[in-house]
């Protein structure tokens, strides 16, 4: 729950045989896997850009600049 906002969020995706990841790796699950960002994490937005890359490959503005610091 959202202290702010009183809202129930949840992060987490779907990383299917079809995600990038999962492709790169050359490998197939029987099974639909998860991503997920814990509640206690302290990086939520970067956790998410992350795993959106995991599923797409693109990379966005915040996965491109972590990656030159």
């Amino acid at each position: 729950m959202n202290p702010d906002t009183s809202e129930t969020e949840l992060y987490a995706l779907p990383l299917g045989n079809d995600s990038y990841a999962i492709s790169k790796l050359g490998v197939t699950s029987k099974q639909s896997l998860v991503a997920f960002v814990p509640n206690y994490s302290q990086k939520k937005e970067e956790s998410i850009e992350l795993i959106k890359y995991l599923i797409s490959g693109e990379k966005t503005k915040g996965v491109e600049e972590r990656n030159n610091d």
